[in-house]
């Protein structure tokens, strides 16, 4: 028996639009963080960022990062600081080496990429740790804390970029050495429902506008 989807069109319309015009409150999210390698985690472990603003770019310049113990500064490692709109950073340890590192052959090429003052980020990350982004003011911007919520080798992801910081939006990356510069590998859809059936139907006159139904399955 055939239903009309008009209203479930409308749905649909909304919820993109909803979708588009989520608010992101904060200039930077922390998006995906490397903290314990298998063997050694140095020069390794890596913090991503995420620019939301659709039209802004963010200059990090004068920007630190610190842990619970230690802090660094953010330097230009011949990328620069600006981190376009909707586009990925990644916070690299000092002495990570962009010509031989694990992970050169999966950052994409416009990726900024920065590093820390020194050779570790913090006083090196932890299986149980925070993370504070300050900008160049003293404020800061954002900030995660964990647990050992990751196995060796697979990196920490945000789950979805506008919900906040809260253990139930973080899990495991579906991929060893997980996703630097790249959408996340646990990132949901963002539509969780499709049309899998419209049949058009011609006007019955020209006075009457033309119908869409769903065939329900």
């Amino acid at each position: 028996m055939n239903s009309r989807i008009v209203f479930f069109l409308s749905l649909l319309l909304s919820n993109i639009v909803l979708l588009q015009s989520i608010a992101f409150p904060q200039q930077i999210l922390i998006t995906e963080i490397m903290y314990d390698l298998n063997g050694t985690d140095s020069p390794n472990e890596f913090v991503e960022i995420f620019n939301p603003s659709e039209t802004d770019s963010l200059n990090m310049d004068g920007w630190i990062i610190r842990d619970r113990s230690s802090t660094d500064a953010l330097i230009d490692s011949g990328f620069g600081l600006k981190i376009p709109p909707l586009s990925y950073g990644l916070i690299m340890e000092g002495d990570y080496s962009f010509e031989t590192g694990i992970y050169n052959s999966i950052i994409p090429e416009n990726t900024v990429l920065i590093k820390v003052d020194d050779s570790s980020i913090g006083n090196g990350l932890s299986v149980s740790d925070s993370l504070y982004l300050q900008d160049s003011t003293g404020q800061i911007m954002e900030t995660v804390g964990w647990e050992d919520w990751a196995q060796d080798g697979f990196a920490l992801e945000r789950l979805r970029y506008h919900l906040g910081n809260n253990p139930s939006n973080w899990a495991q990356s579906l991929d060893s050495l997980g996703t630097p510069g790249s959408v996340n590998s646990i990132l949901p859809d963002s539509i969780d429902f499709a049309v899998f059936d419209l049949t058009l139907l011609p006007p019955s006159s020209p006075q009457k506008p033309q119908q869409l139904y769903w065939d329900k399955l």
